[in-house]
């Protein structure tokens, strides 16, 4: 009996999996005490609800940025800061914070931290860990940076008087601030004031333009980063620089999936939609409507527009990029571009009648291959089934809606198609677990079930064939 409820307890930290959980479990709860804080709360307002505040935390902490209750209503300076902190631990990691925390104040940086950092973020080799995430640290800071600063000029000379900005300087860097760290970790959290919220940047086409570009920089995952230094030291250093394999295959698949969505969307938009011919509205800001909305979609959450201004046929294309996802070991979810391409390359490669999936010239494990095809699979059954739930336990709501949600949940976007604040606390525990599932994989949710012995099994069986079409 003890050896069966240690193999069920998942605070029984034998694994790494598991350890990350707990972790991640014990973080959770003390940013939803926190904001259920009187401090965390605007004066006035109704006490926010102990399941609102852990899916409002649960959102932030995993990058998602769905929210059940009105952000800038609800929580005061005070409490959108520990949505901010939430959202930045979220997106570098516990462990990634705590390598950065051990080079600030010198401290060696031990086998076990890089054994947490590369098992959390799924770098996989140990080999150059801190270095690493030191790139990608300095890079994801630099880029909230600056965007920080071209967004609070924007923002102090176009709408210091509009309410979001209450003609104060201080509320506008903070608001500035808050967006630019939500983009780069691609959670999609905003604290404007209003319910159109990102839609008063619709024919801002900067704004839009250093959230795009902060979105897929979060995106593109940490060994970008550290390509990027090296890229920088080889031409200080006059000597050839070479791209890693994963940096070569995450930058062609990552735009070729944006490029071949769009075009999608747009002909889907052209053909049965009447978004792109509303004629109230300049060519510019509905084509950037299809753009920036379509960007969004790979896991960052913002939109200028209400999504179901687009037809069914976009929305369904906007889940499955959802579903996708960012790059690995990047401020997104999903199941990662690298895992759905993968599976691109396995069908390709058995239409051909050939045992390998090849890219670039070079061969997929197989091993590889067939975890990226059961995650697929696993993520799909996932999705699914928390769409049943969220139409079952809920009222007028479509499978699409709910799907969407789903889609949006696991793939730690945000969006949604309105549904979020009619969710009862049965499906809001459903799409809380998804959004921890696709912040920290299936891989390792399923890993964090799994005993620290060796179990593997030895026993040899004889073949036999069975036919499946």
């Amino acid at each position: 009996m003890k050896e069966f409820l240690n193999k069920i307890n998942l605070f029984n930290c034998k694994t790494l999996p598991r350890k990350i959980f707990t972790f991640y479990f014990v973080f959770l709860f003390l940013g939803t005490s926190l904001l259920l804080l009187p401090i965390s709360q605007k004066n006035g307002v109704e006490q926010v609800s102990f399941i609102d505040a852990l899916f409002t935390a649960s959102s932030a902490f995993s990058d998602t940025g769905l929210t059940s209750v009105a952000i800038d209503q609800q929580f005061n300076v005070f409490g959108q800061i520990i949505i901010m902190l939430l959202i930045q631990i979220g997106g570098i990691g516990l462990m990634a914070l705590k390598v950065m925390l051990f080079l600030f104040i010198g401290k060696k940086i031990g086998l076990k931290e890089r054994m947490f950092a590369s098992a959390e973020r799924g770098t996989g080799k140990l080999g150059g860990t801190v270095d690493l995430f030191k790139s990608a640290l300095i890079g994801i800071f630099a880029t909230e940076l600056i965007a920080t600063i071209i967004l609070s000029i924007k923002f102090y000379f176009s709408y210091y008087d509009t309410p979001s900005f209450n003609g104060n300087i201080l509320t506008t860097i903070f608001q500035a601030l808050f967006i630019a760290i939500s983009s780069t970790n691609n959670a999609g959290f905003d604290i404007l004031i209003g319910d159109d919220s990102m839609a008063i940047f619709a024919n801002d086409y900067l704004v839009q333009t250093v959230i795009m570009i902060c979105l897929i920089i979060g995106g593109l995952g940490f060994p970008f980063f550290y390509d990027i230094k090296n890229y920088i030291t080889c031409k200080k250093q006059k000597t050839k620089f070479t791209m890693s394999f994963f940096t070569k295959f995450v930058l062609r698949i990552y735009f070729s999936i944006s490029l071949i969505s769009l075009l999608i969307v747009f002909i889907i938009e052209l053909t049965s939609g009447t978004l792109l011919y509303n004629e109230n509205i300049s060519l510019t800001q509905r084509i950037f409507y299809v753009i920036f909305n379509t960007v969004a979609t790979r896991s960052a959450g913002f939109c200028t527009i209400d999504l179901n201004s687009f037809t069914q046929g976009s929305q369904v294309i906007f889940a499955l990029l959802m579903w996708i996802g960012a790059a690995p070991a990047s401020t997104g979810g999903g199941i990662r571009i690298t895992t759905f391409f993968i599976c691109i390359l396995a069908l390709i490669a058995y239409g051909k009648n050939r045992k390998e999936a090849v890219f670039l010239g070079r061969k997929i494990p197989e091993e590889t291959v067939t975890k990226s095809l059961l995650v697929t699979f696993i993520s799909q059954i996932l999705l699914f089934t928390v769409s049943i739930i969220v139409i079952t336990s809920s009222t007028n709501i479509t499978f699409l809606q709910a799907y969407f949600e789903a889609a949006s949940a696991f793939g730690t976007t945000g969006l949604t198609l309105g549904i979020t604040p009619h969710l009862n606390v049965l499906s809001k525990l459903s799409i809380i677990l998804l959004m921890f599932i696709g912040q920290l994989g299936v891989s390792s949710t399923i890993l964090m079930w799994t005993s620290k012995k060796n179990n593997e099994i030895t026993t040899t069986y004889p073949e036999e064939d069975i036919l499946i079409n």
